[in-house]
């Protein structure tokens, strides 16, 4: 999901002379998520906006692709042994004997 919009929803100047500034990232699903933050005089919020949204873009493009990754690990948790078992009897079904005993009997 990336970033379709950002934009910097505040800005308040504190007597110190430092920021506090609040952000609005939108994703494409419409979901969204505020950044508030205390930045100094010097520093250039809308840089700091636009560096964000690539952030989050790249931090949302990991995270879907590590569900992947996790959905494909939990479908191989949920083979049980009985299913082992059946891929074994399959194969040895199909296997000539000696080669099935020469197996065996490197377990």
């Amino acid at each position: 999901m990336p970033i379709v919009s950002s934009k910097i929803k505040s800005i308040s100047v504190q007597i110190d002379g430092r920021t506090y500034v609040t952000e609005i990232h939108v994703y494409d699903n419409g979901d969204e998520v505020e950044f508030t933050y205390l930045g100094e005089e010097k520093d250039d919020f809308n840089q700091v906006l636009k560096e964000r949204a690539v952030a989050l873009s790249k931090e949302t493009k990991i995270d879907y692709e590590r569900q992947k990754v996790d959905n494909l690990i939990s479908s191989f948790d949920e083979l049980k042994s009985s299913d082992f078992q059946l891929v074994k009897t399959a194969v040895d079904s199909k296997t000539p004997k000696g080669i099935v005993s020469d197996i065996d009997s490197i377990k």
